[in-house]
C-alpha cells in the first residue's frame, strides 16, 4: 500500500504529515475519525511488510506490547493491516526525542542523568516483570515530552527487528550502537542486556559520544564483544571516578555482573560516593617464590603483640591494690530491647545502598525502602513487630504518579500502575482508582496498584 497525505486507513485513521523515519519504517501522524484524537501511525517499509513471516512475528509482538500500561512506556491503541501493510496506531507524544536533546545538549551533569535514567529505568523494569525485553534500548526510542517524562517507545517492532542480520542494509546502525555482547553473539536477550543498553545511553549522556565507534554496524557489534569500555572521564575531565565505576558496571561483558535492575543504575549513579562496586575477581595464580608470602611474618607480628599484651596487663594487676579485689563488680544495666519491623535484607550491594528522597516527575515502581520502615520503640523484649499490624493506606485518589509515590514512600509502600480507566470526575494523568482501598491495612513492602485517569470517556456523548 502506498500512503500518502490524507489517506485514510480502515476507514478510521486519516494520514498526515510525515514525523519521522527509519531503517525499517515511517511514522506519520495521524487521526482517529472514530476518537477525534491525533495519533502516531507507524508502517512498516515495503520490503519488510512483503515477508509474511515478518509480518506475522511483527503483529504478535505489537499485540503483546500493546499490554504493557506504565506512564514511562508509549501506548499502542491499534494494530492492523491495511492491503497488505502492517501499522501500530501509538499514542502521540509532542516533545523530541531524547537523540535531538543529546544532539543539542550532552554532555549532561550526572544527576540530570539520573533523573532520566530514574524514568526509563522505571519503565524497562516494569516491561521486564511482565516478562519482555526491549532489545533495542537507544536515544531515539525516547521521546520526552513537553513536561519533562520520557516515554519509551517501540516495544512491539523491537523484538522482531533485533533478529534482522547486522550487516543488512539499514539495518540498525543505532541499534548496533548500543547492543549488549550477548546480542550481538547472537545469544538471547535477557533484562541483563537492556540494562547494558541503557549503560551505553547514560555513557552518552554525560559525555556526548559513544564509547565504541567502527566504520560498519558489525564491527562496532564486535567491539561491544571484545573490548573493554573507556571511563566516562577520559571523554569528559572532570567526572567522578565513583561515577566511572557505576556506569563501568552496567555495561559489564558479563550480564551477571551488571546492576540488577535500570532502577538500582540510576540510584547508584545519583549517589555514587555510596554505592560499592562488586570485586573483581581475579584469576588464580601461584605466587612466585622470589616475592613469597607476608601472611607468616603477619601471624608473627599479631602473636609477639598479643603475648607483650599478656604480660604488660598481667604486671598491671599484680600492682593493683588490694581493695581493688574486694570491691563489688559493677552492675551493668541492660538496655532496653527495640522492636520494630526491619526490611529484608537483600544480597545485592546496589540494593542495600540507602534510597534517594522521592523526586518529582519521576514515577517509581519498586516498593520504595526509606528509613521509615524502621519504626523503633524502646520496650521490654517481646516478639512484637509492627509488621503484625500493619500500615494504613492513604487515600491516592486525585494524586498524580509522583505525588502518590512521595505519599507511600515514608510508609515503605510501593507503587504499582495499573490499566488507565475513564473518568468524569478525575482529570487526566491523576489517579482515579486504588488497590487496596483507603484505609486497608498493608505490612510495609508490599504496593498499591493505582489506574490513571484517561479522562472522560470519549462514548459518553453517544450515550442516549
Amino acid at each position: 500500500m502506498i500512503i500518502d497525505r490524507h489517506t485514510l486507513i480502515d476507514n478510521r485513521y486519516r494520514i498526515g504529515r510525515r514525523l519521522g523515519e527509519g531503517g525499517m519504517a515511517v511514522v506519520y501522524l495521524g487521526h482517529d475519525l472514530l476518537l477525534g484524537r491525533d495519533v502516531a501511525i507507524k508502517t512498516l517499509r515495503p520490503q519488510f511488510a512483503a515477508d509474511p513471516s515478518f509480518r506475522a512475528r511483527f503483529e504478535r509482538e505489537a499485540r503483546a506490547a500493546a499490554s504493557l500500561s506504565h506512564p514511562n512506556i508509549i501506548d499502542i491503541f491499534d494494530v492492523g493491516e491495511a492491503d497488505g501493510a502492517p501499522y501500530i496506531v501509538m499514542e502521540l507524544v509532542k516533545g523530541q526525542s531524547l537523540k535531538e536533546i543529546i544532539a543539542a545538549d550532552a554532555p549532561f551533569h550526572p544527576h540530570d542523568v539520573a533523573e532520566l535514567l530514574d524514568q526509563i529505568g522505571a519503565g524497562l523494569d516494569y516491561a521486564h516483570g511482565q516478562g519482555y525485553v526491549h532489545r533495542d534500548v537507544k536515544p531515539a526510542n525516547i521521546l520526552v515530552d513537553g513536561h519533562g517524562r520520557a516515554r519509551i517507545a517501540d516495544f512491539g517492532i523491537a523484538r522482531s527487528l533485533a533478529d534482522a542480520d547486522l550487516t543488512d542494509h539499514g539495518a540498525g546502525f543505532g541499534t548496533a550502537a548500543y547492543l549488549s555482547p550477548e546480542q550481538a553473539e547472537g545469544l538471547m536477550a535477557t533484562p541483563a542486556s537492556d540494562i547494558y543498553s541503557a549503560g551505553v545511553l547514560a555513557y552518552e549522556m554525560l559525555t556526548g559520544t559513544l564509547p565504541f565507534h567502527a566504520e560498519t554496524p558489525l564491527g562496532l557489534a564486535m567491539r561491544h564483544v571484545h573490548d573493554a569500555a573507556p571511563p566516562p572521564s577520559l571523554q569528559v575531565p572532570g567526572l567522578a571516578p565513583e561515577v566511572d565505576a557505576v556506569v563501568l558496571r552496567a555495561l559489564a561483558k558479563d550480564p551477571t555482573r551488571r546492576w540488577p535492575s535500570v532502577v538500582a543504575f540510576s540510584r547508584a549513579l545519583r549517589q555514587p560516593r555510596k554505592q560499592a562496586s562488586p570485586p573483581v575477581l581475579a584469576a588464580t595464580t601461584t605466587p612466585s617464590p622470589a616475592r613469597g608470602s607476608l601472611v607468616p611474618t603477619i601471624a608473627i607480628v599479631v602473636l609477639i603483640v598479643g603475648a607483650l599484651s599478656a604480660l604488660i596487663w598481667s604486671g598491671l594487676r599484680d600492682l593493683a591494690p588490694a581493695s581493688v579485689e574486694e570491691t563489688a563488680p559493677p552492675v551493668v544495666i541492660a538496655p532496653p530491647a527495640i522492636t520494630g519491623s526491619v526490611a529484608d535484607v537483600q544480597e545485592d550491594d546496589a540494593a542495600a545502598a540507602p534510597t534517594p528522597e522521592p523526586q518529582p516527575d519521576l514515577p517509581a515502581i519498586v516498593p520504595q525502602q526509606p528509613d521509615a520502615r524502621v519504626v523503633p520503640t524502646i520496650a521490654p523484649a517481646t516478639n512484637a513487630t509492627t509488621a503484625e499490624t500493619g500500615v494504613t493506606v492513604p487515600n491516592l485518589v486525585g494524586l498524580t504518579i509522583s505525588g502518590a509515590t512521595q505519599a507511600l514512600g515514608p510508609l515503605g509502600l510501593g507503587l504499582v500502575p495499573a490499566q488507565p480507566v475513564f473518568s468524569d470526575s478525575i482529570p487526566p494523568n491523576a489517579i482515579a482508582e486504588q488497590r487496596p482501598a483507603p484505609g486497608a491495612l498493608l505490612p510495609p513492602g508490599e504496593s498499591v496498584r493505582v489506574s490513571l485517569s484517561r479522562g472522560p470517556s470519549p462514548f459518553a456523548a453517544a450515550e442516549p
